[in-house]
């Protein structure tokens, strides 16, 4: 063991951890290698499969930087990573000799802004941070490094305990320094006490007394030297590792999640959407209370409004009433002045008390008026003070709404930077689609995915429910599928882990559809799966027959009775296309859509329009499909999000292979590369370039041209018009069997391809119509479409 580990204490207390390291070129094809490093590294220290995820989802962000910005000015370079494990985590370390950066001056990045001016990428760095525990990146004179540490939650190497470990290389330091500075102090003062020369002459007890007193003020000048050296050395630490002491305390209170959790940082962005939908549902609903309250306050303000009606009709009541009051007391002021005409004693003592009476009358009366006129008055003060108070909180439920609004804007926003800006040009292929949500955010989704240099995967995908809650359900549907495509050419197999991720993430009753294809532009083969999702539509421009494709399987994070089911259930079927060949993915919106009259878009119409535009391209294709349903609802209101993908096949696949083996022979022969540079941009291994090479140098060009099997573009699959009519038959004849059903078409003119006796067998088994009793059931009802 070298000097310096054995004068580092966290090797006195703690086990040295295991190191593996790995060396690659700096080339994105490299990328699989550096996730399976990591991915042997994880599972044999025991790590989580989501802790497993992680690490290689960060090492892969951090080489695919290097790649294309370090070594953006060099045309080739090397990545060095090496990897320890040990208590109480993770250490990696990535070193490159490319062009170093800014790493602190990184700030975390402002996602409106990012949506404002349409950017895309640039949130790696600030991905690194959140997902590891502790990041360093330092420049030095001709290469850079990278320090990672991650302390996982879900391993078997966690943690429960919040003690401070000695991974932080300050805290190593100052423990190593502090031990070598005593040790050498303690040196110098036995080299002084016990080896110091005596002085001549100090035979007598004076010398020996100064002799002594000598090796004590010694002694004790030591003693202040070695006090006063650690009180310097503290104060210099003190002052220079500051930073990394605030390092270890913010370790020492890094507290891992429970055994069997996800942990923070793998669920960060996930448990961010989630918490953005709930946010905005609490926002629904306190906004549905307050409208509640607004409209209880509106019915008191009308019942207080008659109530104020009915005291006003008092009021002139008794108005109405004091003046008949008046009126007749001036009759009675008459009579009597007439009655003191005629006896004038009398009727002066009769009129002055009907005076008096009539004063005490009119003083009361006036009294109440006032008194009435009064609470009227703070009546209406008080219905104006709750009017304003009711106009206050009209203008506060605005205010929410508005920024309700605008949280739904930057979501939409959000949303659509996530869809791909432009088609992917792949040989042999052209590629259409479009997208248009029902709401401001919707739940459909559409992406294309590089599984390597010449192969493509098309998604599509629909989640049971629209607005936010789909928006961000989507969204993390989409950073699964990118995490688990690259690399894997099986549809079937991707939708499988993606299922994996997202079961038990998903709210309950929350599921989503998903047809997912790969396009082979080498074998100009095609493979696809289906996860609950619409079938793709395959239109065949030499025979003009539309076939409907559906692979079996469940959607994605659906509730099973048995979780092995979704695997057992999931097919995977493969496809070779002709020259004008073009194939349709669609969600339900585009079938569903209605018009006014409440009629459906339909399959009939989707498949006509398909074969009227097939002839254009797959853009110009997809852009009149939806003309077509806008013109057929005719201004009603779009009720389902609607995604449609189109791709069409523009070459013969003997001329696509043709040229591909031809490329791949010229890289050498007339570009200068090497067999090995040339194979790997061409994606293919040095014994296909050797196969190729001989076959050319014994038959020319002519050699290099493929001859593909005639069966090889055949369709094991009834056509609509043929499905249809073998549904006519059973109608007629539910008594007739597959064999005879075939047999009886043979003879229909009308029937433009052949029929194969086993393909009939299993759509009748498909239709449940296997047995001669179904069909009678089934004949007794209606024609059922296909």
């Amino acid at each position: 063991m070298k000097l310096s580990a054995l004068l580092n204490p966290a090797n006195w207390f703690f086990p040295e951890s295991r190191r593996y390291q790995l060396e690659v070129l700096a080339d994105e094809n490299e990328i699989q290698k550096i996730k399976d490093f990591a991915q042997a590294i994880c599972v044999s220290a025991n790590y989580a499969s989501a802790d497993c995820n992680v690490v290689k989802l960060v090492l892969e962000e951090v080489c695919v930087n290097i790649i294309r910005h370090a070594y953006l000015s060099h045309s080739e370079g090397k990545i060095q990573i090496e990897i320890s494990v040990g208590w109480p985590g993770l250490k990696i370390k990535v070193t490159d000799q490319g062009q170093s950066f800014d790493f602190d001056g990184v700030k975390d990045p402002d996602l409106q802004h990012y949506v404002d001016i349409g950017k895309r990428g640039g949130l790696g760095i600030w991905f690194i941070r959140k997902m590891m525990t502790r990041v360093r990146y330092r420049a030095y004179a001709g290469y850079n490094e990278w320090n990672l540490f991650y302390r996982p939650a879900g391993s078997s190497l966690s943690v429960s305990s919040t003690r401070p470990g000695f991974d932080n290389l300050s805290l190593e330091f100052i423990l190593s320094s502090f031990v070598l500075f005593s040790f050498l102090i303690f040196l110098v003062y036995v080299l002084c006490c016990l080896v110091v020369v005596p002085v001549v002459g100090m035979e007598n007890s004076i010398a020996h007394r100064i002799q002594e007193g000598s090796r004590t003020n010694l002694g004790r000048g030591i003693l202040l030297v070695y006090v006063m050296g650690l009180v310097g050395f503290y104060l210099i630490f003190n002052k220079l590792f500051k930073p990394f002491r605030e390092d270890a305390k913010r370790m020492a209170a890094f507290k891992p999640a429970k055994t069997g959790t996800a942990p923070a940082r793998n669920q960060g962005e996930y448990e961010r959407l989630l918490g953005l939908i709930n946010e905005l549902e609490e926002k629904l609903h306190e906004n549905e209370r307050k409208l509640e309250d607004q409209a209880r306050l509106q019915l008191e303000l009308r019942i207080t409004e008659s109530t104020r009606q009915e005291e006003l009709r008092s009021f002139e009541n008794t108005r109405n009433l004091e003046a008949q009051t008046v009126q007749e007391a001036q009759l009675k002021v008459e009579t009597a002045q007439r009655e003191a005409a005629r006896v004038i004693e009398e009727a002066q003592s009769k009129a002055s008390k009907e005076v008096e009476e009539l004063h005490i009358l009119t003083e009361r009366a006036a009294d109440r008026t006032q008194q009435e006129i009064d609470h009227l008055n703070q009546v209406r003060n008080e219905l104006d003070e709750q009017l304003q108070e009711a106009r206050k909180k009209i203008a506060e439920q605005e205010n929410i709404q508005a920024g309700m609004q605008k949280e739904v804007k930057v979501a939409q926003q959000i949303q659509h930077a996530l869809l791909p800006k432009e088609f992917p040009q792949i040989e042999g292929f052209q590629i259409g689609a479009s997208y248009r949500a029902a709401q401001e955010v919707g739940g459909d989704y559409y992406d294309f995915i590089w599984v390597n240099p010449t192969t493509l995967g098309i998604a599509v995908g629909d989640v049971a429910g629209k607005g936010v809650p789909g928006s961000m359900v989507m969204a993390m549907i989409r950073t699964a599928m990118r995490l688990e495509a690259r690399n894997n050419k099986s549809p079937s197999n991707v939708l499988l882990k993606v299922h994996q991720h997202v079961n038990g993430d998903m709210k309950r009753g929350m599921f989503a559809t998903m047809f997912y294809i790969v396009l082979d532009s080498i074998n100009r083969s095609i493979s696809f799966a289906s996860a609950g999702h619409n079938p793709m539509i395959l239109y065949r421009k030499s025979t003009d027959e539309v076939y409907f494709l559906k692979p079996k399987g469940f959607p994605l994070g659906i509730d099973l009775p048995d979780e092995n089911l979704f695997a057992k259930t999931l097919a995977l079927q493969k496809l070779s296309l002709q020259k004008d060949d073009v194939l349709v993915i669609y969600t339900d919106g585009v079938t569903e859509a209605m018009n006014k009259a409440k009629e459906q878009f339909g399959e009939t119409r989707l498949i006509q329009s398909i074969r009227d535009n097939a002839h254009r391209t797959p853009e110009e294709l997809v852009q009149k499909l939806e003309q077509d349903i806008a013109d057929f609802i005719a201004g009603a209101e779009q009720s389902d999000d609607v995604t449609i993908v189109a791709i069409k096949e523009n070459l013969q696949a003997e001329d696509v292979i043709y040229k591909f083996r031809k490329d791949l022979l010229n890289l050498v022969d007339n570009d200068g590369l090497s067999i090995a540079e040339a194979c790997r941009r061409m994606n293919v291994s040095t014994q296909t370039y050797y196969h190729y090479k001989a076959i050319y140098a014994k038959k020319g060009k002519a050699g290099l041209k493929p001859v593909l099997p005639k069966k090889r573009a055949v369709v094991k699959e009834l056509s609509v018009d043929q499905k249809n009519a073998v549904l006519s038959v059973v109608k007629l004849k539910p008594e007739l069997g597959p064999a005879a059903i075939v047999d009886r078409l043979k003879k229909d003119p009308r029937m433009p391809l052949k029929l194969n006796t086993k393909v009939v067998t299993e759509f009748l088994s498909r239709k449940g119509l296997s047995e001669a009793k179904e069909r009678k059931v089934f004949a007794a009802n209606e024609i059922d479409t296909i």
